[in-house]
Parts: C-alpha cells; structure tokens; sequence
C-alpha cells in the first residue's frame, strides 16, 4: 500500500489540533458527571496532581492515568474520539449542566483501567501491519526513532497519550479504532501478566 508523505503530515497536523483539546474535552466529562476534580481523582484512583495535569496540558500527559480516568467517568475511547472530532464550542464547560451517570454502564472500581495495558502494544502492531507501514516510516512520520516505536509494540514501552494518538493518524486510524482492536484481542488473546505502569 503506497502512502504519500505529504498526505500523512497534512492528517497529522489534524491529529495535533485535534488531540490539543483533551484537556478541555476531559474536563467536560468530569463536569458532566458532576464532580470535583478531587472527587474525580479519587474515584479514578490516581493523584490530584496528575488529574490537574491531564486538564492543563497534553505534553506529558500519561496512558494509566488517562485510562483509569476515562473508565471512572464512564467513557469509551470512541466516545472520546468523537468529542475530539467535534469543532470547539465557545463556551466554557462550567456552564454545562451536570449529568446523571447513565445506569446502563457499569462504573469500575477506583484504579481500574478501561482497557488493559498490556494490550496496547499488540492491538499498535495490529492496526500497523495491514497498512504496510514498516516501523521506520512509522517512526519517522511521528518523531520517533524505530526503538521507540518497537519497544511500544511489544510492550516493553508506554508512549505517551499525544504520541499514541499521533502514531494512530499516521496509520490512518484513530481511538475509536483501537479500542475496536482492544475489543477483539480481549477474546483472541491468551491473558498476559498485567503491568503496572502508573
């Protein structure tokens, strides 16, 4: 399969406009569910610290706790993708009125992930191979040396969520995509040691 690099750069200068605005979007789901960002980071399991990091900025910001957030709220990666995808509101989330949380989803337990870990290496592997895409064009269209992207397929390495995301439109995919994958290989998939990468 025979991609241009030009057309790749223009999708991932889409993905970087459009992954800027996780802070805000997270923001609304926590508003939307009613709570604090103390209370939110409770249920999430994770430190208030990184909560008012992962609403201030997306440099840094990590998988696990992203994860066990967006699972405490109760929001699938689609849905996440689909806020992203939506033009900017102009308005602030303050003033959006507080939701029930919807009682046909089942809410985790403080600390547990919306999807496993160590899952996340293979479902990239899988959304990579069919495209044709070898590591190091990958690697290259997203700033990565061909280690990095190696070591995240295999589990050894975490990348951060703007580079998942980054890698995911080079590939011409999205999160809404790789929780499909996440979804399959949850079935095919012998259970594999969980890491704790927090």
């Amino acid at each position: 399969m025979s991609i241009s690099m030009p057309r790749r750069r223009a999708s991932l200068e889409r993905s970087v406009i459009s992954i800027e605005r996780l802070p805000a979007v997270l923001k609304r789901f926590r508003l939307s569910r009613g709570l604090s960002q103390f209370h939110a980071a409770r249920a999430a399991g994770i430190h208030l610290g990184s909560l008012c990091q992962i609403e201030s900025q997306i440099e840094g910001t990590r998988i696990s706790p992203l994860s066990k957030l967006l699972a405490a709220l109760g929001y699938r990666l689609s849905e996440l993708q689909a806020a992203l995808d939506q033009p900017p509101l102009h308005r602030t989330w303050e003033a959006d009125e507080p939701q029930s949380r919807d009682s046909r989803r089942r809410f985790p337990q403080a600390g547990e992930h919306l999807f496993p870990l160590d899952l996340l290496g293979p479902a990239l592997a899988q959304i990579r191979i069919p495209t044709g895409l070898t590591q190091v064009y990958v690697g290259r269209a997203c700033g990565l040396s061909r280690g990095q992207l190696c070591s995240y397929e295999t589990g050894s390495g975490i990348p951060r969520v703007v580079t998942l995301c980054r890698i995911l439109e080079t590939l011409g995919s999205n999160l809404a995509d790789f929780e499909g994958v996440i979804g399959q290989l949850r079935t095919t998939l012998p259970p594999l040691r969980r890491k704790s990468l927090l």
